[in-house]
């Protein structure tokens, strides 16, 4: 039933933070897909190319407001739509270079791992 697997992927989170690990589970973030559009929209400058250039206090603030499992739902919301060849490197430096609070650090997101 939906309340197991709830259960499950709290306890699944809960023990990879205890082993060490940092594995985020964008299935606990309650946000709608849509709702990442203006985050991203304001942070958009800021994780393109192959420089990493320093992001406004706007992007972080919008960054910063979010857990590290909508983090990690709306990176996969977004990064699923880029083209296969797109520099994943500034988007992902993104929460680093905002203090977003990733404990510990090196967190992991799907197939994506957020630099510590």
């Amino acid at each position: 039933s939906f309340s197991v697997v709830v259960v499950f992927i709290v306890l699944t989170h809960t023990l990879a933070q205890v082993e060490g690990q940092c594995i985020l589970s964008p299935e606990l973030c309650s946000m709608d897909d849509d709702d990442f559009d203006v985050i991203f929209d304001t942070c958009k400058e800021f994780s393109q190319g192959n420089a990493i250039p320093t992001p406004d206090d706007l992007c972080c603030q919008q960054l910063n407001s979010l857990s590290g499992d909508c983090l990690c739902k709306g990176f996969q919301v977004h990064l699923s739509i880029l083209p296969p060849d797109y520099n994943l490197t500034a988007p992902l430096q993104l929460p680093r270079n905002c203090g977003f609070p990733l404990d510990p650090p090196g967190c992991s997101c799907g197939s994506y791992t957020f630099p510590s």
